[in-house]
């Protein structure tokens, strides 16, 4: 049977963890026995991607029927009739007895998640947008989480720090191009002398250039890496990316049919964005919004939004803390909007009350003078304080009333000096969570 390839398949240099698998069904064999057969513990298949076009499937001349699965690249135990699909220019090691795709056939690959190249977390404070970044980072790397937990995730994350394959950044306002691509520094050695010396984007970028041109230590080809921006709404992006925002963009990558390269301003290099770069970056709601983010770069990413989870959140000493942060969260959302909400972080340690109101005392109040502006009347009214012009004395806030010159027939408000109490009252939490 003549077999005549068409087309390229470019998914590894986008998924260097994953291997898009044909195998040629027998006939009268049903999907489960196919999947009984090969031992595929992914065992779903990717043709719905395929129609979408998230996928670049390689496609073939083959009549009759097949079915496509997703699984590790070079690590299907397989049967003899399976066409591993291999990058542009590879042909597949079996050709033989595969058969032509039937498109129409239900699919059950809903489940199958392709990442995005560029990824934004947002949310208010203390939802942990940090703290996610680094299971993104393992999961886009490897492809799943390790065992362990937490423990066993940050462990293999440093692991991937030590092997240049994920770095972090965190951008504030006198970021520039030069700390992130290229610049011009100082050289130690005798003398002034000026040395273009390579930003963290662009060291990130080469070991994930070399890394498509050939296997790393363990075998792998294109192995996937992350540059994590912490905090990226603080910096002046326009700035920072200078030209190099358009090479952000999946078909402009390298390796793409639609790959650029820009030449570089001080070292005069050409440069590109490989297709196994993703970029995760955190943004902070409450410093700015969305709607004012560069439409650029809004443009080139997706958002996942992290609200706070007061789920995640168990009771200490009695007090139902995650109840108590709803609560304080509407009336937040009420008197001002969702993205200035106090996040579960920073409540996720706290084993006693003593640590709870340390934590109140210490940074949620002060947060809440910021929000508000220091209108101590709407944080009265956010705490839950009760109502009342007679009312001095609440669970966490004092007021009292400042002297005035004027008539008491005066049209002049009520004017209250507020200060934090020294002890929160008995039923602080209670109450706010009222």
């Amino acid at each position: 049977m003549a077999h005549k390839l068409v087309g390229a398949f470019e998914e590894r240099s986008r998924r260097p963890d994953l291997a898009i698998i044909m195998y040629c069904r027998p006939d009268g064999a049903s999907n489960a026995e196919v999947r009984s057969a090969t031992g595929d513990v992914w065992a779903q298949k990717a043709k719905k991607l395929h129609l979408r076009s998230k996928l670049d499937f390689m496609k073939a001349e083959m009549p009759g029927g097949v079915r496509y699965f997703v699984g590790p690249p070079d690590s299907r135990p397989g049967p003899a009739n399976a066409v591993e699909y291999a990058p542009r220019g590879v042909t597949p090691s079996n050709p033989g007895g595969a058969t032509w795709p039937d498109r129409d056939e239900p699919t059950d690959s809903e489940h199958i998640d392709v990442p995005p190249a560029n990824l934004i977390l947002y949310g208010p404070p203390g939802t942990g947008k940090t703290y996610a970044t680094v299971e993104e980072a393992v999961k886009l790397c490897d492809g799943k989480l390790p065992e362990g937990g937490r423990l066993g995730i940050k462990a293999r994350y440093d692991e991937l720090v030590a092997a240049n394959r994920v770095a972090f950044v965190t951008f504030h306002q006198s970021y520039s191009y030069e700390d992130f691509v290229e610049g011009l520094r100082p050289d130690p050695g005798e003398g002034f002398k000026l040395k273009v010396k390579p930003g963290v984007f662009n060291r990130i970028a080469k070991a994930a250039q070399s890394a498509m041109l050939g296997p790393d230590t363990n075998g792998n080809s294109a192995a996937a890496h992350v540059l994590i921006i912490d905090e990226i709404n603080r910096a002046d992006i326009s700035k920072v990316f200078g030209e190099l925002i358009t090479l952000l963009e999946p078909d402009k990558r390298l390796g793409r049919e639609n790959a650029l390269t820009v030449t570089l301003p001080y070292s005069g290099e050409q440069f590109g964005v490989p297709a196994n770069l993703y970029v995760i970056g955190t943004m902070n709601t409450a410093d700015r919004s969305i709607a004012l983010l560069d439409y650029a770069l809004r443009r080139r990413f997706e958002f996942k939004e992290l609200m706070p989870d007061p789920n995640l959140l168990k009771p200490v000493d009695g007090i139902d803390i995650g109840k108590a942060l709803d609560r304080l969260n509407r009336r937040i959302e009420l008197l001002f909007d969702r993205d200035h909400q106090i996040g579960h972080a920073y409540f996720m340690a706290c084993a006693t009350r003593a640590e709870l109101e340390s934590v109140m005392r210490g940074k949620v109040i002060p947060l809440l003078s910021e929000y508000f502006y220091e209108d101590w009347s709407k944080i009265w009214r956010v705490l839950g304080e009760p109502e009342g012009n007679e009312v001095r004395e609440g669970a966490f806030l004092r007021r009292e009333r400042l002297p005035s010159n004027a008539n008491e027939d005066s049209e002049f408000e009520t004017v209250w000096r507020y200060t934090v109490r020294k002890e929160f009252g008995d039923d602080a939490f209670v109450q706010l969570a009222r």
